[in-house]
């Protein structure tokens, strides 16, 4: 009756006890960086700022280097790096603005 609960014992039963993620070593984490860094410059030569909106667009653009990313970043890398891509972006922005309008006042 109460398996529909996320904190059900249902639902506990089929997840594995015993499952253990190691944390990625120095070499791993540098091949995702760097997959990550292609990507992106893929990305910027195709006009492309937000891979998550623009999945499709971004997949047919730069589908190797969008492979490799996948492939070297855990998936959450991959989807934390894009959502960090556009918000470095945004905040560029604002900085931009702010210096604009604070020199426009001189």
């Amino acid at each position: 009756m109460s398996s529909w609960l996320p904190w059900s014992s249902a639902k506990k039963a089929a997840e594995p006890e015993n499952k253990v993620v190691e944390a990625p070593d120095r070499i791993s984490r540098a091949k995702c960086w760097d997959s990550r860094d292609r990507f992106f410059l893929c990305l910027d030569k195709h006009d492309i700022l937000d891979a998550l909106k623009d999945e499709d667009k971004a997949t047919k653009a730069c589908p190797s280097e969008n492979q490799k990313y996948e492939e070297n970043c855990a998936s959450s890398w991959v989807k934390y790096f894009k959502q960090r891509r556009v918000a470095e972006y945004d905040k560029e922005q604002l900085l931009k603005r702010q210096q604009e309008e604070m020199f426009n006042k001189k």
